[in-house]
């Protein structure tokens, strides 16, 4: 769990230890935010805190921190989409659930992580839990963009606006979870979410991407083969074995917004601009951005985002990959 929520969060970590304190925690919450910011440490967190100030004299308060921080606490509940939706029976199990007598002292917190996922007719039965709360009962709705939740939820409830999270405090928390930041700045470059990164650090298949797009952009500072033929022998690293195409696309993804983030940064150095991602090769890429004029970095540059923004539209991504490989062997001012 994120450690550092009163720090990249102050204002709503603030909010709801007044809340509790007061005994003003309102019965159902939205959190609110995009990807990059910790909404569901934020409300184990709030689970947390209602807990210490509800049994702060009680032996058995470490223990039963510990079980939430474990997700083995029978009065919390993490209801996560299945197959990309929250069906309306998982809402009626919840339901019950809500009304049984606990084995547990203490209020119940529901959150439902990836509330966008819940279709009309979960939400429709929601409605009644939320307009009739059952005392220390608690409901929690995560979501990235508060437009996916019904207007009749989101009319019953408190919405607590979490802001977009500052790099550097994502860099540093990365960094402080043993993270190497070589290896974090150019991911940060494709995602803000820190979850998102811990997942591709630690998947072998998926963190190959960031070696190969590096050793691409040696093959053309050597100029020995060129990047396509070093490529298509090394084409096993974007495509699924499994012809899983969600997931093919999805290295496709992260590929292509490393490729973007190199050539930005060989604009950045074009500039005498030394705060780059790419900083376990930044004295190779020194010399890689001496082969080409600001103007023709630029251009591939747009070329690149042109090819990400067509990814979702189902494009022939080798043959648009080989046109951008041929253009930076091309547009070159020596070589």
């Amino acid at each position: 769990m994120n450690n550092n929520l009163e720090l990249e969060q102050p204002q709503i970590y603030k909010t709801i230890g007044n809340m509790i304190e007061r005994a003003q925690l309102p019965h159902a919450l939205i959190f609110c935010g995009d990807k990059s910011v910790s909404k569901l440490d934020m409300a184990i967190s709030l689970t947390k805190r209602l807990y210490e100030f509800t049994f702060k004299d009680s032996d058995n308060l470490v223990s039963i921190l510990k079980r939430i921080d474990d997700n083995s606490f029978t009065n919390l509940f993490i209801i996560e989409p299945e197959k990309g939706n929250i069906k309306k029976e998982v809402v009626k199990d919840i339901i019950k659930e809500s009304i049984k007598t606990s084995m547990e002292d203490g209020p119940k917190v529901f959150i439902f992580n990836g509330a966008e996922s819940l279709n009309v007719s979960s939400s429709n039965s929601l409605l009644k839990f939320i307009e009739e709360p059952i005392d220390d009962t608690y409901i929690i709705f995560i979501v990235d963009n508060i437009e996916s939740l019904l207007p009749t939820i989101r009319s019953r409830c408190v919405t607590l606006f979490f802001k977009p999270l500052n790099k550097e405090l994502l860099i540093e928390k990365l960094v402080s979870d043993g993270h190497e930041k070589g290896i974090v700045l150019p991911l940060i470059e494709y995602s803000l979410d820190s979850n998102e990164v811990e997942r591709i650090i630690g998947n072998e298949k998926l963190i190959s991407i960031l070696s190969l797009v590096e050793e691409l952009f040696m093959v053309r500072i050597e100029d020995k083969e060129s990047m396509i033929t070093y490529l298509n022998e090394r084409r096993d690293v974007l495509e699924d074995s499994q012809k899983n195409k969600e997931l093919s696309d999805y290295k496709k993804n992260i590929f292509i917004s490393l490729i973007i983030a190199l050539i930005n940064d060989l604009i950045k150095l074009k500039n005498n601009d030394e705060n780059i991602a790419f900083i376990m090769i930044k004295e190779r890429l020194n010399e890689l951005k001496d082969i080409y004029t600001l103007e023709n970095l630029i251009i591939l540059m747009e070329e690149a985002m042109n090819i990400k923004i067509r990814l979702k539209y189902n494009i022939n991504f080798r043959l648009n990959i080989d046109k951008l490989f041929m253009d930076i062997e091309l547009k070159r001012i020596r070589g």
